[in-house]
């Protein structure tokens, strides 16, 4: 669920991710099919007995095209040309073998000397929504039932003798055959060709001849009038079940789908249905609404609802009648009317408000960074920074409060991490700008000594009101007497805190302790610009510092706290560090160690009672790119129970996931538009901040510097015309044993330069997603403001799907 933005200042590193599989085609994209990803660079892992020092028990994961794991991992994880080789189902087509298929296709018998004509019947119906519709399809003396594929179309096929003649009839019923609708008569001539299509349009099919009850009204007409043509004697009067409602669907922001229907004089109550996909069958969504009750507010996520359609069902004691199925893909503005947006109330050039964002895990609380803006005694005061939070109550959205600290500084950055506890209630924020040289808990804040030495800040929200409860600083925080040591340690960089809100964790990319392990020797400054994590705790409103975190080695290690991440308990901690290439890369031997070149590593770490240990570090085994931005782990985010962790990689995003102590990959994510280099299109950032649903089940990925120039939802994913840097995000949810990409986002107002994707939050089952773009640059304050007028370069603003 956490806010991932690794795009913070003064920590110069640049990001990649070198795109080459497909996984999606969905509406609106450019028509490529999911591929297998048969290439997952390697990833290997080295368990920890104790804390702070490696053992020799190691998991390493080639780059064959199936993962080869030793220490008691699975060694069939790949999946290629789309046959998972776990299954090794098959299915052989012939005459005596298993999965056989049978000549005979709708009761034809074929003659032995005739090679069959394949045919097709392609069927679109009169316009009629009932649940008991049938098509049947008839041709001399064989005949089948046609498949409801969408709206009014249909599909059947069948092998008849070529060269032939055939009188087709095409029969359209409803009560499961009972209630003749329409007839359409055709004539089909087959060739030799071995396959063939017949069309039938739903303008050759005769309805008005159907008159079951001799009233001179039609079976058709009559069920759409609200009466059945079966039974006369309570056509048209209070016995009948109710008239069709007449229904539409309008898009409101927030995520909202507003289904409105004109009421029945007979209808008892009404239930509105949803299709989610399109394909999955019609559910009802609202329960039983009163007889006087003309709408229903649906709110959904957008990203899931590309081709979802909706119907209202009138009833009474008689039975229930459907209305006519309202599409979601023929609204106008491909769903860009119910995303959310989110400004400053106060917004101002370069203010940057969306540097961080996080969403608590029911979706209702929003917290947004904002760090060039921020005031120090009631003076501006440039990049001091400041947080927003929202709310949403009774169904509507509203500013609850702008927190800001009252030793806000020049360049403190208040708001370039922050991380919401699962209820919302208690709020962690990175300072790491501040300058004091206080340590530990609640010490002096004004001191400014020791420049961007960084801080930390809690904050708790009783009723509608939010109050510091503390401030944090490392346990290590160096004097201002040592000039050359302790400047820039950066504590505060990036945060994360457990659901319960109890346990926090603040990285310190700059930290210098020579220190390794937990709970080390800080005070050695041997180790220039390491890095350290420092976990804290909470008791009775009380906090205080539980562990001091050290990667296992410091050989060339830089930046250790770079990104951080909790599970819900906050048991399992994932850290980020930065190591260079090393001769042992053969394919850079010749740099040597070069310190200036990077590639990352994710340690885990595990409590008990009280206890860290180190439990793995997660690496790529083959760093074969020079490029100084490709990196593992740059972005990471747990699941709540902490077996799932997605990070950002040298080749896109990584899945990987625990069995015990055990971890492994299991999937490589990679976005569905991967663009050629060009003078326009940045192939860096795939992966730039990420986040995955507590649940597990939903991970979404930002570009800021995708460049196609699409808006809203699943709009066209090609680049024949860039809008560079405009941004975009990627929604992949997990079926079965595999993730596929379901959604392609774009913000509404796309722009040059947006770089939509900055930070990124969903909730805890992927249902509520915030993703902000810290260069937007309308003048809008508040809530759905006017997005038109873009005078303000990086206000800064947040989206909602």
């Amino acid at each position: 669920m956490k806010a991932l933005n690794k795009r913070q200042r003064n920590i110069s590193v640049a990001f990649c991710a070198v795109a080459v599989l497909l996984l999606s085609a969905c509406s609106g994209s450019d028509g490529k099919q999911n591929e297998p990803d048969d290439d997952l660079p390697p990833i290997s892992t080295n368990g920890s007995d104790s804390a702070g020092t490696n053992s020799d028990e190691t998991t390493e994961v080639t780059g064959d095209d199936n993962l080869d794991v030793t220490a008691g991992a699975n060694t069939d994880t790949d999946i290629t040309a789309g046959t998972n080789t776990d299954t090794g189902i098959t299915a052989d087509i012939g005459s005596n073998g298993p999965g056989e298929l049978n000549d005979d296709i709708a009761g034809t018998e074929l003659e032995d000397t005739a090679t069959p004509t394949l045919v097709t019947f392609d069927i679109t119906v009169p316009k009629y929504v009932s649940r008991a519709l049938q098509v049947h399809i008839d041709w001399g003396a064989d005949s089948t039932l046609a498949a409801w594929v969408v709206d009014e179309s249909w599909t059947a096929s069948g092998n008849l003798q070529p060269d032939s003649s055939y009188a087709v009839t095409t029969t359209f019923s409803d009560d499961n055959g009972d209630i003749v609708l329409a007839r359409a008569n055709a004539t089909l001539t087959t060739t030799t060709d071995p396959e063939q299509t017949l069309k039938v349009l739903a303008t050759e099919f005769d309805s008005e001849s159907l008159d079951d009850d001799s009233d001179g009204l039609s079976n058709l007409s009559e069920l759409l009038s609200g009466t059945n043509p079966l039974q006369p004697e309570v056509a048209n009067d209070a016995g009948a079940p109710p008239a069709v409602a007449d229904a539409s669907v309008e898009l409101v922001a927030d995520k909202t789908f507003r289904i409105q229907w004109q009421t029945s004089p007979t209808a008892d109550f009404y239930r509105v249905l949803e299709n989610i996909d399109g394909s999955s069958g019609y559910n009802a969504i609202s329960g039983d609404l009163s007889a006087d009750v003309n709408s229903f507010d649906h709110r959904v996520a957008l990203h899931r609802r590309v081709n979802a359609r909706y119907m209202v069902e009138a009833c009474n004691s008689n039975g229930c009648t459907l209305s006519v199925q309202q599409l979601i893909e023929s609204l106008e503005g491909n769903l860009e009317a119910g995303i959310g947006y989110f400004k400053s109330d106060t917004p101002h050039e370069r203010n940057n408000f969306g540097s961080a964002v996080s969403l608590s895990a029911d979706g209702q609380t929003l917290a947004v960074g904002e760090i060039g803006d921020g005031v120090a005694q009631n003076n501006p005061t440039r990049n001091a920074g400041a947080v927003h939070v929202f709310q949403r109550r009774n169904g509507q959205w509203q500013k609850q409060q702008r927190l800001l600290v009252s030793s806000g500084d020049i360049g403190d950055a208040f708001g370039a991490s922050l991380e919401l506890s699962a209820d919302g209630n208690t709020l962690v924020v990175g300072a790491p700008g501040d300058d004091s040289t206080a340590t530990g808990v609640n010490g002096n804040q004004a001191d400014n000594s020791t420049d961007s030495s960084g801080a930390a800040y809690v904050f708790v929200r009783s009723g509608d009101r939010w109050q510091q409860q503390a401030y944090l600083k490392a346990s290590n925080t160096p004097s201002a007497e040592v000039p050359s040591i302790g400047f820039n340690d950066r504590f505060g960089r990036e945060v994360a805190i457990s659901a319960d809100g109890r346990t926090i964790v603040a990285g310190a990319t700059g930290e210098d302790s020579g220190a390794t392990g937990i709970n080390g020797d800080e005070s050695d400054n041997s180790g220039l610009y390491t890095g350290a994590a420092y976990v804290f705790v909470v008791d009775n409103g009380t906090w205080s510092q539980q562990a001091y975190i050290k990667a296992s080695t410091r050989r060339g290690l830089r930046a250790f706290g770079l990104a951080v991440s909790l599970n819900a308990n906050g048991n399992t901690l994932a850290v980020t560090g930065y190591n260079p290439y090393t001769p042992a890369t053969t394919s850079i031997a010749a740099r040597g160690a070069d310190y200036n070149t990077f590639f990352g590593a994710v340690y885990i770490f595990t409590r008990n009672g009280s206890t860290w240990q180190q439990q793995a570090i997660l690496r790529p085994s083959n760093a074969e790119n020079e490029r100084d931005w490709h990196v593992f782990g740059d972005a990471i985010d747990l699941s709540d129970d902490g077996n799932t962790l997605v990070a950002s990689g040298v080749n896109g995003v990584y899945v990987l996931e625990r069995q015990g102590s055990i971890w492994q990959p299991t999937q490589r994510l990679l976005q569905s538009n991967p663009q050629s280099d060009s003078d326009w299109y940045n192939s860096a950032g795939f992966g730039a901040a990420l986040s995955v649903s507590g649940d597990g089940s939903t991970v979404a990925i930002s570009w800021p510097e995708e460049s196609s120039a699409s808006t809203g939802v699943q709009g066209y994913q090609g680049a024949e015309f860039p809008t560079r840097n405009s941004g975009a995000a990627y929604v992949f949810e997990k079926a079965a044993a595999s993730w596929q990409q379901s959604a392609y986002l774009k913000a509404p107002s796309s722009s040059e330069s947006l770089e939509f994707g900055t930070a990124i939050s969903l909730d805890r089952t992927g249902d509520t997603l915030a993703i902000s773009a810290e260069n937007e640059s309308s003048n809008a304050a508040g809530i759905q403001g006017d997005q038109s007028d873009t005078s303000l370069f990086g206000s800064g603003a947040v989206y909602l799907y």
